[in-house]
């Protein structure tokens, strides 16, 4: 026999929250990406970014899912796997750009190039 669990209907104010705890969530992975970056654990920092742009997804953040794209290719690009990075960063640096986000445009462009071997002096 199996016990049926009775629970509230679901609010639009519980749904708020729930959205707010996925933003809150998808920005401490966000700063975790950095500091794998920074101590040079990629693989680590690819796996935070794609859970982070996962929730960012869910949130409807497209700043966020842009930003996290960026910290994405990077880990990608330390690790050698430079085949996704046109198709993550494509749609991501225009947005950075339309948004004001000039200098984490700029970083985009320079991750593409970096991905297609290009060298900057």
């Amino acid at each position: 026999m199996s016990r049926q669990r009775s629970s509230p209907p679901v609010t639009l104010t519980d749904l708020g929250s729930d959205r707010t705890r996925l933003f809150d969530l998808a920005w401490c992975l966000s700063l975790r990406i950095q500091i794998h970056l920074h101590a040079g654990a990629h693989h680590d920092a690819i796996e935070a970014a794609e859970a982070a742009r996962a929730l960012m997804d869910l949130t409807g953040d497209l700043r966020g899912h842009a930003t996290v794209s960026l910290d994405l290719v990077a880990a990608q690009i330390a690790t050698g796997l430079l085949t996704q990075a046109p198709e993550v960063l494509e749609p991501a640096v225009p947005l950075l750009r339309d948004i004001g986000a000039y200098s984490a445009a700029s970083r985009g462009e320079r991750l593409l190039s970096e991905a297609s071997g290009e060298v900057h002096a």
